[in-house]
């Protein structure tokens, strides 16, 4: 239900899930479900919702995976983009910070674990007007998404058009110049000569 849009349904259903999760319920189980649940408040509009439901799932995912980092930091990640929702930037910066070091303690060459959390970190940046951290950070995401990809990739021309942006911001004309232009020469192997995101 929620994948189709319909949020309400499926927000009452998971609510009724976790007040009758029965004792002998696995962690795991637990912070799936909370997951699900953090996720259906989140797109009803209750952030705050959301948050508890996140750090609660972070949390019983920490005690017991300790080895498993991509759990924990997919849910410091969700706590991130809550507390971004809700207008705190600090603590969803430390939420960000806290995954993206997650992932790099086991990140063996080029990942997307860091890549996502390093994303999300640009994202915030970005909305605090930090561009010149924001402009290093995005420089990391295209280095990493080059060496996965390869440079004809989707996500690279995505890359390319947020460094252009950021750049701009950070008052680097030049290289937000040099930087659509790549990202202009990718699109129409991509997306096609006359696509939408050639026109931008």
């Amino acid at each position: 239900q929620l994948n189709s849009g319909d949020v309400a349904p499926a927000l009452a259903r998971l609510e009724r899930i976790v007040e009758r999760l029965p004792a002998e319920a696995s962690e795991g189980m637990r912070a799936g479900i909370l997951q699900e649940l953090g996720k259906a408040r989140e797109l009803s509009g209750d952030a705050e919702g959301a948050l508890e439901c996140y750090a609660r799932a972070r949390d019983l995912y920490a005690s017991y995976l300790e080895d498993d980092h991509r759990q924990i930091a997919n849910a410091s990640l969700r706590v991130g983009d809550a507390y971004f929702a809700m207008g705190d930037a600090r603590r969803a910066e430390e939420a960000y910070r806290g995954a993206l070091a997650r992932w790099e303690s086991r990140a063996v060459g080029p990942d997307l674990g860091v890549a996502t959390a390093l994303a999300h970190l640009a994202d915030l940046l970005q909305a605090m007007g930090r561009h010149v951290e924001e402009l290093e950070i995005r420089q990391r995401v295209l280095e990493i998404d080059v060496a996965i990809h390869g440079e004809e990739h989707a996500q690279v021309y995505r890359d390319f058009a947020n460094l252009g942006v950021c750049a701009a911001s950070a008052g680097r004309l030049q290289l937000a110049d040099e930087l659509q232009l790549e990202a202009l020469a990718l699109a129409p192997d991509l997306f096609g000569e006359v696509s939408d995101e050639v026109a931008l």
